[in-house]
This record gives C-alpha cells, sequence and structure tokens, in this order.
C-alpha cells in the first residue's frame, strides 16, 4: 500500500516536472539552468548512454540538481536519506565522524563521484559519514526508490546507470 502511494506521488512529481519544462521551453528558457544543459551524458553513471536518454532517465527517476556553497554540508553523519547524489561540478570531502564527534577527513569527491547509495539503499543505517562542499558543488540527486519503479520502464537505461552504480571504487561510496 505504501509503495503504491509512494508510485503516484512519483507520477505526480514527473507531471509536474514535464509542465515546469514545457513551460520553460515555452518562456524561451529564462535564466533558469537546464538540468540537460551539463553534459550528464558525460558522468561515468551515464556512460554509453546518448543525451536523450539521460534526459528520459532525469524524467522517470525525478532526479533534481541542487546547488551547494563551499563549506556547506551536503549530507549529515546520521542522517537519514533516501537518494542517490552525483557531483556533476565541484569538489567535496568525506568526513568520517566517531562517537564523540571528532571528525576525520577521508577523502575528495569530484565530478562524477556517486554518494550517499548505502544510505539510500539501507533506510535503517546511520551513517557516520557526512559530505562537505570544498567549492560550489552541483548534485544530481536521484530518489532511490524511484530507481526502482521507473527500472522496468527504462529498460537498457537502468540496467546501464545500475551497473554504474555498483563500482567498487571507494570515491564513489559514502
Amino acid at each position: 500500500m505504501l509503495l503504491l502511494q509512494h508510485q503516484d506521488d512519483f507520477f505526480v512529481a514527473i507531471i509536474q516536472i514535464n509542465e515546469m519544462i514545457y513551460t520553460i521551453q515555452e518562456n524561451g528558457g529564462g535564466d533558469t539552468m537546464g538540468i540537460y544543459d551539463l553534459d550528464l551524458q558525460e558522468l561515468p553513471l551515464f556512460e554509453g548512454l546518448k543525451a536523450d536518454e539521460v534526459e528520459q532517465f532525469i524524467q522517470a527517476t525525478g532526479a533534481k540538481v541542487k546547488r551547494y556553497g563551499k563549506e556547506v554540508r551536503i549530507l549529515k553523519a546520521y542522517e537519514t536519506n533516501s537518494r542517490i547524489g552525483i557531483i556533476v561540478e565541484g569538489e567535496a570531502l568525506v568526513l568520517a565522524e566517531d562517537r564523540f564527534g571528532n571528525e576525520t577527513i577521508g577523502h575528495r569527491l569530484e565530478r562524477g563521484a556517486l554518494f550517499g547509495s548505502t544510505t539510500a539503499i539501507l533506510p535503517g543505517y546511520a551513517s557516520p559519514t557526512a559530505i562537505e562542499a570544498v567549492s560550489d558543488v552541483l548534485v544530481l540527486w536521484v530518489p532511490y526508490t524511484a530507481l526502482l519503479v521507473a527500472g522496468p520502464r527504462l529498460g537498457r537505461i537502468h540496467a546501464s546507470s545500475c551497473a554504474t552504480c555498483s563500482w567498487p571504487s571507494a570515491a564513489r561510496m559514502s
């Protein structure tokens, strides 16, 4: 029942995104930064996909782009999270927090790096890691449940992006 409610919310969100895209196109684009002007097909997540396939993925999953300023916490330690983040622009640090609140710098994330996947997939897991912007950072947030729901409709696009999500590289995980 809960999944059906989320699925209904997902479809409403897709309709709203399509309406916003149509409005932006009708108004000549305005000053709004287009999500499709970010060369997302060049990111490792979308390796082998064409720009229109990336656009289809974005629309089907309801992925959103958000900008963070320098030294802003993109994801806090122990914070609940239901989305997978992909760095589109800028750099961020992975910070590990111990039980006393002390932080240790882990590693640097650059364009194309994935983070938040563990907490998105395992909602009960409280990750002791935080992500902090080193510069202005642009993040593509992909809702994990929307990724699951949209998967069957996306076919090859979903298979390609999910294969990329399972990279063993520690620089793409948090």
